[in-house]
This record gives structure tokens, C-alpha cells and sequence, in this order.
């Protein structure tokens, strides 16, 4: 994984929430798809499940 690639996506993804919450979240989901690799490829993988399966329907509280 390229560091700098998931630096520029989530500053971007970041950076265009406000004026285009769609590009935001085209951008964000290759960032983290990005993490989720790295992770897998460093052996993370039964971190990720254990996550996934402690908190299925964790998500960042949305002021909406």
C-alpha cells in the first residue's frame, strides 16, 4: 500500500465532503478499501472479523 496514495485520498475525501458528499464517498471507499488490504496483507484479518462481528452496526453518529 502506498502511503501517500491513502494520504491524498482521505485528504480529499475529506476536503469534498461539504461540496459533494456522492465524490466524497467514491473517494473514501477506495481509501479504506486501501486500509482494509494493507491490514489483511499484515495479518489483521481475525481483527477485522472480531470487529466486524463486535459491532455490526457501528457507525460514526451523523448529525442529520
Amino acid at each position: 500500500m502506498d502511503a501517500v496514495r491513502l494520504e491524498r485520498l482521505a485528504s480529499e475525501g475529506h476536503g469534498a465532503l461539504a461540496r459533494d458528499p456522492a465524490a466524497a464517498a467514491r473517494v473514501l471507499r477506495e481509501a479504506l478499501e486501501d486500509r482494509i488490504e494493507a491490514d489483511l496483507r499484515v495479518g489483521r484479518g481475525r481483527e477485522l472479523t472480531s470487529l466486524v462481528t463486535e459491532h455490526p452496526l457501528h457507525e460514526r453518529p451523523s448529525a442529520h
